[in-house]
């Protein structure tokens, strides 16, 4: 970041879509207002006709990436791992795109937060304005009114506005920002996208190679513990089934498809978010390129406006991409023997997450998350009165407890402790403790359940969330892997925020 950033004046953020399957809103710096005024002013709109929200309200954001393969030739990266598609090759000039991605982005200006809820690709749901059920990536080749109206009938979620990107436009976007560093903490490969990263540690993933991570739903990853491996053979091996070669070299199938890749494309988010940002900053010339590479490859509703994107870009300029809270549409697998294999929508699972996204929920964030108290402090009645304190700030409380029965010493720093998947919950409780924390994650534990465990240097609990500092922080911020057995991923989802149900490589701060 130049040094010379707090000289700038009239700098402007501007609020756009980071491109393709993983597609989120991303903060970008300009210099002038104008420019951006000009820049945004080049999208394509369409109309669309969409629910309008209360001004100042939160908005809901149908956010699609396209599989177009329009731009992609043979001459292209990868080119073979999409234009060598089964589902494309049997139909390469048909009359609809098909939806690679399927994503909600609820935004509230308000309280300067946004929620992510993935739709897989295989949800099989009445397709609106027809007589028959589908996947719900068949309403985006009807028409984008036909899965706005499906989205909306089905599950009574009001979209606002609309977001699409095409392939070729993600691949700009990634390049264009000088690609995104990832930490690979095992070898993964997938001969479907091109996926191919054959060594562990920090990779700098240019635009082909990203977006082969974010479409992977065949995904191979190594345990053999090795930090290089060969991938030469691995497609042979594959085409011929040769599984014994495969375990043998440590190789094992991520059996989740559409539901692993949600988990990789929105860890994909969370790293890009922050990189995309720090790339405008180097120099005007990146930061038109980047817009560049927007505009042309980007289609957005008539309703968002140029303006309207600027208001919010300055509404969320401090914004922390690991405050985002993702879910997962939750399906039971089925097969239909015009669709073939699908996932049933679990409605009673999804309750939860609806709520939020309908407008339903009247409080916060602290309304959905449950609560356990230990007192590591030795003060008398502690946990009690902590648990008193929270409950009327909004969260459920679940039990309290003496640490000593649970194994606990005396502790100096009060520690929020919580499974995978549940850091941005254990982060909304952190917030509300005045006295430094330490957020702690507990391997192997599946409770949805968030233990505050207090150390001597507790003093209140605060109605109001302050910002964590560094130092309170775990060492991997992002959603841990899940825990592997037999080689295989997970088969359910869930709907706790940061959804994990994939292997999704964890990520070091060092990358």
């Amino acid at each position: 970041m130049p040094a010379d950033r707090g000289r700038r004046t009239g700098a402007q953020r501007a609020l756009i879509a980071l491109g393709g399957v993983l597609t989120v809103l991303v903060l970008l710096t300009a210099c002038t207002v104008g420019y951006f005024n000009w820049r945004l002013g080049q999208i394509d709109r369409i109309d669309l006709g969409l629910a309008q929200a209360a001004s100042g309200g939160p908005e809901n954001y149908l956010v699609v990436g396209s599989d177009s393969r329009s731009g992609i030739t043979s001459k292209s990266p990868d080119a073979g791992a999409f234009l060598n598609d089964p589902q494309y090759q049997s139909n390469p000039n048909g009359s609809g795109q098909r939806s690679d991605t399927i994503m909600i982005m609820r935004i509230d200006p308000s309280s300067k937060s946004a929620q992510l809820l993935s739709f897989p690709r295989d949800l099989y749901v009445p397709i609106a304005g027809t007589d028959r059920s589908d996947k719900i990536n068949a309403a985006f080749a009807i028409g984008v009114p036909t899965l706005v109206d499906t989205i909306q009938q089905n599950f009574r979620i009001p979209i606002n506005h609309y977001v699409e990107v095409d392939f070729v436009g993600f691949q700009k976007l990634i390049d264009a920002m000088g690609g995104v560093d990832l930490y690979f903490d095992k070898p993964m490969w997938d001969d479907h996208t091109g996926l191919n990263v054959a060594t562990v540690g920090c990779h700098n993933l240019d635009g082909a190679q990203a977006l082969a991570f974010a479409r992977s739903r065949y995904l191979w990853y190594n345990t053999s513990g090795k930090d290089a491996v060969d991938t030469s053979n691995l497609a042979y091996y594959v085409s011929h089934e040769r599984w014994d070669d495969m375990d043998y070299l440590g190789w094992h199938r991520d059996g989740t498809s559409d539901l692993g890749r949600i988990s990789r494309q929105q860890l994909l988010i969370r790293t890009a978010i922050p990189q995309a940002e720090h790339a405008a900053f180097r120099n005007p010339t990146t930061l038109n390129a980047i817009m560049a590479s927007v505009v042309d490859s980007i289609k957005v509703d008539s309703g968002l406006s140029s303006g309207r994107l600027i208001e919010l870009a300055n509404r969320f300029r401090h914004f922390d991409p690991d405050e985002l809270k993702t879910y997962s549409f939750p399906g039971v697998p089925a097969h239909s023997e015009s669709a073939g294999d699908i996932l049933k929508p679990d409605e009673q699972a999804a309750q939860r997450m609806l709520t939020w996204f309908r407008g339903e929920t009247p409080g916060g964030p602290e309304e959905g998350i449950s609560v356990r108290v230990l007192n590591a402090s030795g003060v008398d009645q502690q946990a009690a009165n902590v648990a008193g304190a929270l409950e009327r700030v909004g969260f459920g409380i679940d039990s309290t407890a003496d640490a000593s029965t649970e194994g606990i010493g005396d502790l100096e720093v009060t520690q929020v402790r919580y499974a995978a998947g549940n850091e941005y919950n254990a982060r909304v409780v952190a917030k509300h403790l005045s006295a430094p924390v330490e957020l702690v994650p507990l391997e192997g534990s599946t409770s949805d359940v968030i233990e505050v465990v207090t150390g001597s240097n507790f003093t209140t609990v605060s109605t109001t969330r302050r910002n964590l500092r560094k130092s309170e922080l775990p060492p991997t911020t992002t959603a841990p892997e899940h825990s592997e057995s037999g080689g295989s991923g997970a088969t359910s989802s869930s709907t706790t925020s940061t959804t994990v149900v994939g292997v999704v490589p964890e990520q070091d701060k060092s990358c």
